[in-house]
């Protein structure tokens, strides 16, 4: 501890008193006061080679490769029934979501009788004109019934028009089954995929559909994967070389991902997951961060990044002076790591700078 000794003069006003003809006074008395100052202390980190390592961050996000936004085609119905909840398993095909069809089904099914019915008649009639003419032939030949090849093409006349009429009614049939069908396939919605039921709006069954809105999502469980957005990183990633990321949270610790199909990055890159931890029941959008490096140097001179100042174009650090006041040292920097920053000129090895 230092120690300053300052005088300190503590005058006291005379004070007059007068007694008739006389006067007293008060001498002046002095007072050595001690003031106790701190020395300042700095904490100082030493300039050294080192190997200086520069990364940034990569977040990547756990998502599914494939996935179906499921929405109806028709407007303005009541949602009759949502046969699912969020997190079912569905198998490609399986009913998801229905609109109210009233009759719908009841109109098809008449429809499709209809349809079937006339196309036996249809059969049956090739079948009664081949006889018709056959028995006609016949009674010219052995009845001697005489005329009969204009009865034949009376005969082949008649079941010209009954088969085109018959045609004609499996014709509209099959137009208006169509429709019918066309209706009941957009008012009802379908898993396209196996997967897992992902999203499903709030209160959706009794509301009143919107075209084309989505309500519900249906991802495929199977095939998921990290998902970056770093497109001005792309030419840092090797294909075959892994790269760690940490995660936090329900799947916590380091991770290996592997690049997982890079002909096809553009925007978005994968990363499958190499090794790690056991990652069952990771959620879609756990994400975590790769700590990419950009750039490294092995053996150069450097300082901690917790003793380097920036003005503007320019940087400093701070050296310890005489009488243990601190003093500016401007200096050049090279690569700039995590931890510490290459210096160029200003300092030399050895020398001490104060840490912030």
């Amino acid at each position: 501890m230092k120690r300053n000794y300052i005088g300190v003069a503590v005058g006291l006003l005379s004070t007059c008193f007068l007694f008739g003809c006389g006067q007293t006074t008060e001498e002046d008395t002095v007072v050595m006061l001690e003031q106790e100052q701190e020395e300042v202390t700095y904490k100082l980190g030493e300039v050294q080679k080192k190997d200086i390592v520069q990364t940034q961050k990569v977040k990547c996000t756990y998502k599914q490769m494939k996935d179906q936004e499921v929405s109806f085609s028709l407007g303005g119905k009541r949602v009759e029934k949502v046969y699912v909840r969020k997190g079912d398993t569905v198998k490609k095909g399986q009913l998801l979501a229905q609109l109210s069809g009233g009759n719908l089904d009841s109109r098809i099914e008449q429809l499709e009788y209809s349809i079937a019915r006339n196309k036996l008649l249809l059969e049956y009639a090739d079948v009664n004109e081949a006889n018709d003419i056959s028995e006609r032939w016949v009674q010219e030949i052995y009845n001697g019934w005489p005329g009969a090849e204009e009865s034949v093409k009376s005969i082949q006349k008649n079941y010209r028009y009954q088969k085109e009429d018959l045609q004609d009614a499996i014709d509209l049939d099959e137009t208006e089954l169509a429709k019918l069908k066309a209706e009941k396939n957009a008012s009802s919605v379908y898993a396209q995929m196996d997967g897992v039921v992902y999203s499903i709006k709030d209160g959706l069954e009794g509301s009143t559909s919107k075209k084309d809105e989505v309500v519900m999502t249906v991802i495929d469980s199977t095939e998921c994967i990290f998902v970056a957005e770093s497109p001005e990183l792309v030419s840092r990633f090797q294909e075959g070389v892994t790269v760690s990321m940490n995660l936090t949270g329900k799947n916590t610790g380091t991770y290996e991902l592997m690049p997982y199909k890079m002909e096809t990055w553009g925007e978005e890159q994968y990363f499958s997951i190499f090794s790690g931890p056991d990652n069952e029941g990771m959620e879609v959008g756990t994400y975590g961060y790769i700590d990419l490096v950009t750039d490294s140097k092995t053996n150069v001179l450097a300082v901690s990044n917790k003793a380097i100042y920036k003005a503007g174009d320019e940087y400093y650090v701070y050296v310890v002076g005489e009488n243990n006041m601190r003093e500016v040292q401007w200096i050049q920097i090279g690569l700039a790591g995590n931890d510490d920053t290459e210096v160029v000129e200003g300092l030399q090895e050895g020398d001490k700078v104060i840490l912030k």
